[in-house]
C-alpha cells in the first residue's frame, strides 16, 4: 500500500470513527495557500478540525508513538495557519472551534486498525 493509500485509508476510518461519536463531517481535505485541513467536523455547534496522522507498525504503541511524534512545530505553524484561513474564508472569525488529532495505526498484514483521538491538541 502506497504512502497516499495509506493516508487516505486512515482519513476513512478516522472520519467513521468520529461519526459513530456523534461528529458531523464538515469538509475533507480542505486545502488553502498554508496547508491541508484533514477533516473538518462539527460537535455541539464547535468546529473542530482534525489532523490525521497514519501509520502502518507492527504494534499499536509503536505507531501511536510515531504518528504523534510526526507532528512538528512547522507542521503545527500551516496547521493553524489553514485553520485561520478557512475561518476566514467562510465569515467564521467569531465561532468555538478546536483542534484535534487522531492518529490511526494500521497493523501490518492484518485488516485490524486502531484509533486513538486527542481532543484540543495544540496543547502538547
Amino acid at each position: 500500500m502506497d504512502k497516499q493509500k495509506i493516508g487516505n485509508r486512515g482519513e476513512q476510518i478516522a472520519a467513521s470513527y468520529l461519526q459513530a461519536e456523534g461528529y458531523t463531517l464538515v469538509a475533507r481535505n480542505w486545502r488553502c495557500q498554508f496547508g491541508e485541513i484533514d477533516l473538518i467536523m462539527q460537535q455541539n455547534g464547535m468546529l473542530v478540525f482534525v489532523e490525521v496522522r497514519t501509520r502502518r507498525a507492527q504494534k499499536l504503541q509503536t505507531g501511536e508513538e510515531l504518528a504523534f511524534a510526526s507532528i512538528t512545530p512547522r507542521k503545527r505553524q500551516r496547521l493553524i495557519k489553514s485553520v485561520h484561513g478557512y475561518l476566514n474564508k467562510n465569515d467564521l472569525e467569531d465561532i468555538v472551534w478546536r483542534v484535534d488529532v487522531v492518529a490511526v495505526v494500521l497493523i501490518y498484514d492484518s485488516d485490524r486498525h486502531h484509533v486513538q483521538h486527542v481532543e484540543d491538541a495544540l496543547g502538547w
